[in-house]
């Protein structure tokens, strides 16, 4: 038997699915450090169902997921397979080829399967239980386990010994045995407190049965007088039912008519609501089209002043140009005219030679810089016309642009408003998720605190078992003692308080009152007042009678008031006694009844008034012949000063409406004080227990073992909240990325924007200033050119002058032709001019028809807005009347429900009357029913023909009388005594199965360890012995070691394991003081010893040679060669000596960072 496949996927560094195939022998795993070679071990350990995360060497479970690097995403579940050549049959089950797999999401959820099918964790631990093949067995032992073997901290070092031995299996039936055991026990404490009720119930029955025969006699007559007078009762309530009965019919009748009435205006309301909302729909329609309008309008009109804007700036451009095209005319009438002249004064020119010479020079210089200054201007004038043709085309696209500006604008606002609100409402939950991971974290610290607390009790002796349980049985004793009390008090308490909470037995004046009796400055009534003991309650509320109803109030004006209350709401008559009209004393008999009532001070004079005169008689007949005061029987019968008598029965709760608050607190203090006793003697009891659980290492574990489970959760918890927050997080960066670049957009926005209207008002300034510039240049240039025409007239006259009379002609021609260029030249300038007013022209056609077509919109608009306007309006109006109608109805609705209200009223007020009368008669038909099993139609018992009702009555009262004085009687209490006897029998039998029960648990408890010690002491022997031969082999023969069984325990199974090792001579007084290569050979001797007792089918050493020097390597390899003929052994290490022992070597490597690659290669391949 042997691994024979370890798959990994998501596990840790091993990112991708990657598998590891093992052979028999050994098998080394090499790499350089930190690339996951022992991530193989931590991977075997998970799939074997190891619940630690430290062992794992991980703060949480969910960190063996595959966590991602920069490259590569992290994954969502980590899965492990391991496959076992089952062989030998170690594992109990069927099957050769054993795959154990294991699954775990980032939810927290995990999978378990044994070949393919799905399992539970304890289906696998109970599968390698004993097999020393387990997740905390010893066929994994890594370097940082040699320290913990020797230091046995934990107790490892007994569970290696227990797994050789196969104890674990025999410790956890003996867990199970004591969890039965302590089952048994409470079902016995169970058992017996039941046993205690019914031999109390039992020895009860057996006393009721001896009084029921003598009650039968009485009981017969007294049925029979009771049915007469009964059925007397019955038919004369029946005859005042029937005129009840019709008015309630009527008033039925009007209570429908009302609720039809009800249900129309209802539904009249709903389709009024209905019409309404739709009306407010057909008003919103209506303003959000008076918005659109109004919004076209508004665009209209500003593209009208814009192009009214560009007409008038092509006008300017055309005047412009038609006063130049007047100046060029007059221009070209000069020239002909210099033309005409130059021929008329050809003969003049020539005597005036001489002199143009003369000036000739000085004429073509200015002439030259008069033309000069003419095309500088002329090029002026271009450029200013050009420039106010690109100003006009840039001020028309800014304002484009700020419209676009604007809108988009508004949209970044709206954005960063959504994500402003969806931030906060992130901020919110990450702070939810922030408290709860405080709350989660402050339980993780507890939850670690207590699994600290339960590891470091695991140890602690149980004692003093046999006190503590006896202690406990008197415990429960007592407390079963102290809960009937408590449970008596309650039921009392709780009758008390149902009376106190029912205004019932008070008139119905009363009854009204008492809701008002806010408005009263003091408002009791005398049963609440007045107080007394138990024994004396029903004389009290017997002799008072109806006084007991009498309302108390402070003065007479409040008296008034209650009066007024009454006769408004007629609701009858009430007995008020005002207390400013009593005097400050009344006169008491020494024997009075006031003498054992109890008031408040202020209600004195009213006690003495109402019982100062009332004398206590024990017997009705020691009433009759005493004083002629009023007398009262503690039994209620009552005796007037002129000798009248009203006795009878007494009903169950006669004398509790008295001093009914007194004896609530009287209760209730009954019930605190023996609270408190049972709170004291539970403590005590709990005390107990926890000593009791404290005694029991077993449960101790299981604390351990849920502190562990509340940890992981917790964990879990705690991780999966963090991936929640990180989202969130995640998500609330990117918002803010978003609305922080929708934040510089808008900046961007607003400073476009503000740059826009600078720059507009900046280029309408250019514009004037060009305009301006263009006519001033006009004008410069109009002078100029003028200037240069005499300048060249001058000049010209004087060079004619100079040519002579020879060449008059041929200058006469000249000039001629140069005028006639020059006003070819104008006529040029003046074409262009004129085309370029053409296209002025037509561009302001253009645009007035732009205009006129925008003012026939802007009209229709408005025509439309109008219309709109008006349909809004009346839209308002249709709404507004609807909201009338509704408030109508509404209106109604409440007239209906006031006078529905009044019928109610009415219809209550009869029915109340009606069942004031129907539960009398029910009351009479449930006492014959209730007494004597007879319906009221069968009921055909009359009174005797010589007995009246009274008579009837007060023999009744007679037989109850001697009825009371034999007590309560239980006609069935001899077969219900038989019945309790043999349910006694049936639960001493009970008991008695439980004891055995227990017996033979306990001796089950024995049996286990008597067999767990056999095998444990048997194992540990050879142990022992082996471990002497292995350490010998590693050290020196001479060297001693041993192996210790120190009885610190009770239990044997606790025992501790000692190990003494002095190699070479030393004599260390403990362990501790061995070299790192010493403690290493040291474990590797135990482990090597447990193996010659029971070897494990593979054994994973994980960097255990790290602390050996060459020459112990020589030994371990020597040793792990020797034992791989039945063991297969996986070893991690980084030693070359190690490392020529192996048969497969695989190397894990790191290529890419964070994720682990697997290579193998088979040593016998590369020899």
């Amino acid at each position: 038997m042997y691994l024979a496949e370890l798959e990994l996927h998501g596990f840790k560094s091993f990112a991708n699915k990657t598998s590891v195939k093992f052979d028999s022998g050994i098998t080394v795993i090499v790499g350089p450090n930190g690339c996951g070679k022992s991530n193989i071990v931590d991977a075997l350990r998970w799939v074997l169902g190891e619940q630690r995360p430290s062992q794992l060497r991980s703060d949480a479970m969910a960190n063996v997921i595959f966590n991602g690097t920069s490259t590569k995403k992290a994954l969502g579940m980590a899965e492990v397979s391991v496959t076992i050549q089952n062989n030998r049959e170690i594992l109990p089950i069927e099957y050769n080829d054993v795959t154990i797999s294991r699954r775990l999401y980032r939810s927290g959820e995990s999978e378990y399967l044994i070949n393919g099918s799905q399992c539970r964790l304890k289906d696998i631990i109970e599968l390698f239980m004993d097999t020393g093949m387990g997740a905390g067995a010893y066929s994994v032992i890594e370097l940082k386990m040699v320290e913990e073997i020797l230091n046995d901290k934990n107790n490892d070092r007994r569970r290696l010994f227990e797994e050789a031995a196969g104890v674990t299996r025999y410790k956890e039936k003996r867990k199970q045995t004591y969890r039965k055991l302590d089952e048994t026990r409470t079902d016995m404490l169970r058992v017996e407190d039941i046993l205690i009720e019914i031999r109390k119930k039992a020895r009860s029955l057996q006393l009721q049965a001896n009084k029921a025969q003598r009650a039968k006699s009485y009981q017969e007559n007294l049925q029979k007088l009771d049915m007469g007078v009964s059925r007397h009762e019955y038919q004369h309530l029946k005859g005042e039912l029937e005129p009840l009965v019709g008015q309630i019919v009527t008033a039925e009748k009007e209570k429908e008519e009302l609720g039809r009435n009800l249900e129309q205006q209802d539904e009249a309301l709903g389709l009024a609501q209905e019409t309404l909302q739709q009306r407010e729909k057909d008003l919103a329609a209506s303003k959000l089209r008076v918005d659109e309008l109004f919004n076209s309008i508004r665009d209209a009109d500003t593209s009208i002043r814009i192009a009214s804007e560009k007409i008038t700036n092509e006008e300017g451009v055309i005047r412009q140009y038609e006063t130049d095209i007047s100046q060029s005319e007059v221009e070209i009438r000069e020239f002909k005219k210099s033309i005409d002249r130059g021929s008329e004064n050809l003969t003049r020119l020539q005597a005036e030679l001489d002199a143009a010479n003369q000036e000739l020079d000085v004429k073509k210089q200015a002439y030259d810089e008069v033309l000069a200054e003419v095309n500088s201007m002329r090029a002026q004038l271009d450029s200013a016309n050009r420039d106010y043709e690109t100003l006009s085309q840039s001020i028309n696209e800014i304002q484009s642009r700020k419209i676009r500006f604007e809108s988009r604008l508004e949209n970044l606002e709206e954005d960063v408003l959504r994500i402003e609100q969806q931030q906060k409402e992130a901020e919110g939950s990450i702070s939810r998720f922030d408290d709860e991971q405080k709350s989660i974290e402050a339980e993780l610290e507890s939850a670690s605190h207590a699994r600290s607390e339960a590891e470091n009790e695991v140890g602690r002796i149980r004692t003093e078992r046999d006190e503590v349980q006896k202690r406990q049985n008197e415990l429960k004793d007592e407390i079963r003692s102290v809960r009937s009390r408590i449970e008596a008090s309650r039921n009392e308490i709780g009758l008390l308080e149902n009376i106190a909470r029912s205004n019932e037995a008070f008139p119905g004046s009363v009854q009204h009152l008492q809701k008002h009796k806010s408005s009263f400055r003091r408002f009791e009534v005398v049963s609440d007042v007045l107080s007394t003991t138990a024994e004396y309650a029903v004389a009290l509320e017997s002799v008072l009678g109806e006084a007991c109803n009498y309302v108390v109030v402070t003065n007479v004006d409040e008296a008034t008031q209650a009066f007024e209350l009454l006769r408004k709401d007629k609701k009858g008559k009430a007995t008020v006694i005002p207390l400013d009209l009593l005097a400050k004393s009344y006169p008491v008999d020494p024997e009075s009844i006031a003498n054992v009532v109890s008031c408040a001070k202020e209600y004195e004079p009213l006690k003495q008034l109402l019982l100062g005169n009332v004398v206590i008689s024990d017997s009705l007949e020691k009433a009759l012949s005493g004083k002629k005061n009023v007398c009262v029987t503690r039994d209620g019968d009552v005796v007037t000063s002129e000798r009248f008598i009203r006795s009878g029965s007494t009903h169950k709760n006669t004398g509790v409406r008295v001093g009914l608050r007194n004896r609530i607190d009287s209760c209730r203090k009954d019930e605190a004080t023996a609270t408190a006793a049972l709170e004291k003697l539970q403590n005590e009891l709990q005390r107990l227990d926890t000593v009791w659980a404290g005694l029991n290492s077993q449960k101790a574990g299981d604390a351990l073992r849920a502190a562990d489970e509340a940890v992981r959760k917790l964990e879990n918890r705690r991780n999966a909240l963090q991936a929640q927050k990180a989202v969130y997080e995640k998500t609330m960066q990117e918002r803010a990325n978003r609305e922080k670049r929708l934040q510089e957009q808008r900046g961007e926005l607003n400073a476009d924007l503000a740059g826009i209207e600078p720059r507009i008002a900046e280029i309408n300034r250019k514009l004037d200033d060009a305009v301006q510039m263009r006519v001033n240049l006009r004008g410069a240039l109009q002078e100029k050119e003028t200037a240069l025409q005499r300048s060249q007239s001058t000049y010209n006259d004087a060079k004619l002058q100079q040519q002579g009379t020879a060449n008059l002609l041929d200058n006469q021609k000249r000039d001629i032709e140069r005028a006639s260029k020059s006003i070819e030249a104008i006529k040029e300038r003046l074409e262009n001019r004129a085309q370029r007013a053409r296209s002025s022209k037509d561009l302001i056609l253009s645009l007035k028809n732009e205009i006129e077509g925008l003012e026939a919109s802007v009209s229709a608009l408005k025509g439309e807005k109008e219309a709109a306007d008006k349909l809004f309006s009346e839209a308002e109006e249709a709404t507004a009347r609807q909201r009338g109608r509704i408030n109508q109805i509404e209106d109604n609705l409440r007239t209906i429900r006031r006078n529905k209200d009044l019928n109610s009223d009415l219809i209550h007020h009869l029915s109340l009357a009606k069942s004031q009368k129907d539960i009398q008669l029910k009351n009479i038909a449930d006492h014959i029913w209730e007494t004597y099993g007879i319906l009221m139609d069968k009921l055909t018992v009359e009174l005797p023909e010589d007995m009246d009702v009274a008579t009837a009555k007060s023999e009744i009262a007679q037989l109850r009388e001697r009825l009371r004085n034999i007590g309560e009687v239980n006609p069935l209490a001899i077969t219900e005594y038989e019945e309790e006897k043999e349910r006694v029998d049936f639960y001493e039998t009970q008991i008695a199965d439980l004891t055995r029960a227990e017996d033979e648990l306990r001796q089950t408890i024995r049996e286990i360890n008597e067999t767990a010690q056999e095998r444990f002491s048997t194992t540990f022997d050879q142990i022992r012995t082996n471990f002497k031969k292995v350490f010998s082999t590693l050290f020196q023969e001479d060297d001693q070691c041993d192996l210790i069984l120190e009885e610190s325990s009770d239990d044997p199974l606790d025992h501790k394991i000692e190990i003494i090792a002095k190699p070479r001579g030393k004599r260390p007084s403990n362990i501790e003081q061995l070299s790192g290569g010493e403690k290493t050979l040291t474990a590797i001797a135990l482990l090597f010893a447990i193996y010659l007792v029971k070897p494990s089918p593979f054994c994973i050493l994980d960097e255990v040679d790290a602390p050996l020097d060459d020459a112990n390597i020589e030994r371990f390899t020597h040793l792990i060669k020797q034992f791989s003929a039945d063991t297969q052994f996986i070893v991690i290490t980084h030693n070359k000596k190690t490392m020529d022992k192996s048969e497969i070597m695989y190397g894990v490597t790191m290529p890419e960072t964070g994720v682990s690659k697997l290579v193998g290669v088979r040593m016998d391949d590369v020899a």
